[in-house]
């Protein structure tokens, strides 16, 4: 098995752990292991630098993700794709979770889709 494959594998192991604990822990928490990155340096991480979460909950089965400005330093449409769809292959490990909603500094944004 290649190390991206194992790591994904218990990144989606550890969300399912926490859970228990309620869903908006385990989305926090997944999210988290994401701007975290990789421990394999041989990896690169999809989330750009210094990028925080600063707050992250659920209503009614929607994931509202309040990040940093730093999750827009991304330099082409491509690594936005792939922001978009590390953070949409994490939380679509959460059944309870139906669609995300970004906002940057507590501001809605149309950066990653239509507001």
């Amino acid at each position: 098995m290649n190390k991206r494959k194992r790591n994904s594998k218990i990144m989606i192991g550890m969300l399912v752990a926490v859970v228990a604990l309620g869903i908006g822990y385990a989305a926090i928490a997944g999210i988290n292991l994401l701007i975290n990155g990789p421990d394999n340096l041989e990896l690169t991480n999809c989330i750009p630098n210094n990028t925080q979460l600063l707050d992250a909950n659920i209503q009614n089965g929607c994931v509202i993700l309040n990040f940093s400005q730093e999750i827009t330093n991304f330099s082409n449409e491509e690594q936005k794709f792939n922001i978009i769809k590390c953070i949409l292959n994490t939380l679509s490990q959460l059944n309870e979770v139906n669609s995300i909603k970004f906002l940057i500094n507590n501001e809605q944004t149309s950066i990653f889709g239509e507001e």
